[in-house]
């Protein structure tokens, strides 16, 4: 017989990271949708699918009812169910025309997502602020978004069964030397040699009919050969 199987798991953490770009042109339109989240771009990390959403001119109110200064809100959203919880490390930066970025233009968050959502920056940068800066060009703005994903992965792995060699010659050789189950007996001159019926019948036609068949020899479990010497038999 073969070992029996053994299984055993593996569980690994794996990590996936992204840079993406995204240009927003024409600014100065898109305050017109005040804190509508608007849909900037849409990628694929770690067998999900993410977007890249931002808010114009997001104004909000304290808790004294107040207005505060009108805002650029960012967040990142997972579009897709994951099956495991996944850690995310989610850095965001505005880059300036040499690509460079600052602190005041930088923010960073980190979330572990069980299920599908958004991980967003509230006040990310004062409005007012933004069009002094470096960072809105010819009503353009170029968003840089650094996304790193942690996720378990568990394998199970079997040892694989080794089937044992053949050896169905060797049984059927013991069986006919021990003479155990013969059910037919050949007589040749002064020997006798007994079989196997079906053993016989599956390795050759004629005797397939002659058992098996419509042949008077069918009922019969001694046959008598005649003409052939026993060493040729």
């Amino acid at each position: 017989m073969s070992d029996p199987a053994k299984m055993a798991s593996v569980c690994r953490m794996e990590m996936f990271s992204v840079v993406y770009h995204v240009n927003i042109i024409g600014y100065s339109l898109a305050k017109d949708f005040g804190s509508t989240c608007i849909e900037a771009g849409k990628f694929d990390l770690s067998g999900h699918t993410w977007a890249l959403c931002y808010q114009p001119s997001v104004i909000e109110r304290d808790v004294r009812y107040n207005l505060k200064p009108e805002c650029l809100n960012f967040s990142l959203v997972l579009v897709t169910q994951p099956e495991v919880p996944i850690a995310v490390s989610f850095e965001l930066s505005l880059l300036n025309q040499d690509g460079k970025t600052s602190p005041e233009a930088t923010k960073s968050l980190q979330r572990v997502f069980t299920e599908k959502g958004s991980l967003g920056f509230a006040n990310f940068m004062k409005t007012s602020k933004l069009v002094a800066s470096e960072y809105l060009r010819n009503d353009s703005l170029l968003v840089q978004c650094s996304l790193q994903v942690k996720k378990p992965s568990c394998t199970e792995k079997t040892k694989k069964i080794v089937a044992p060699p053949p050896n169905l010659n060797q049984h059927l050789g013991c069986l006919l030397e021990s003479k155990e189950g013969a059910d037919v007996s050949f007589h040749l001159s002064e020997e006798t040699f007994v079989a196997h019926k079906a053993v016989l019948a599956a390795r050759s036609p004629v005797f397939r009919a002659q058992f098996f068949g419509s042949m008077m020899e069918s009922k019969t479990d001694s046959i008598k050969i005649e003409e052939m010497e026993p060493e040729v038999f």
